[in-house]
């Protein structure tokens, strides 16, 4: 799909693009407005798609079979510079296996990881509505990819360097399940426990 696109999650609605396409990429970014040192995350539809994304150790698999599909984002340093243009000023890269069940089909049928991010302009809200996706960015009326039933809070970030999993961003129903399946060696922080 050779365009920028709405896409339905389980979180809030996404703005999204083929990952590899830098044109697109670069169009998001000059829609919303965003800073290029604010990296897009990635969707796709399987735990080993994203191992073939970021680096993830085998040990963190059945952790991740947990919470993925689910509204985590995984941070964590990128295995090329293939989607350099969704993170230009850091090694690191956000991979997300998002838990709707429209998304997941249009990823494997699409076969290849979208870059999303909100679909509003750079730090204003959320939109609440499917109807309120032509109003958001002038001049710029998107296809529809799904329909979205309700509305959440975004997913949580976590950021894995090596046996560490910083908390970025996570509501306080999402940090109680980080440590279901967590393996021993493995330990979660949060930004305020970083000294």
């Amino acid at each position: 799909m050779n365009e920028v696109f709405a896409l339905a999650t389980d979180t809030a609605w996404g703005l999204a693009c083929d990952a590899s396409s830098q044109s697109l990429v670069d169009k998001i970014y000059s829609l919303k407005g965003r800073a290029f040192s604010k990296p897009l995350i990635l969707f796709t539809y399987s735990t080993l798609n994203a191992k073939k994304l970021i680096q993830i150790p085998q040990e963190l698999d059945a952790w991740l079979d947990f919470h993925w599909p689910g509204d985590l984002t995984i941070v964590s340093k990128a295995i090329d510079d293939t989607f350099k243009s969704c993170h230009k000023e850091s090694p690191y890269l956000g991979v997300r296996v998002p838990n709707l069940t429209s998304t997941l089909k249009f990823l494997k049928q699409f076969n290849r990881p979208l870059a999303v991010t909100s679909y509003n302009l750079s730090e204003q809200a959320n939109v609440s509505s499917k109807d309120q996706l032509k109003n958001v960015f002038p001049n710029f009326i998107p296809k529809v990819i799904g329909d979205m039933p309700t509305i959440t809070t975004e997913s949580a970030v976590l950021k894995l360097d090596g046996k560490v999993l910083t908390v970025l961003r996570a509501s306080d129903t999402q940090a109680a399940r980080f440590n279901k399946h967590l393996p021993q060696s493995f330990s979660i922080q949060f930004l305020s426990e970083q000294k």
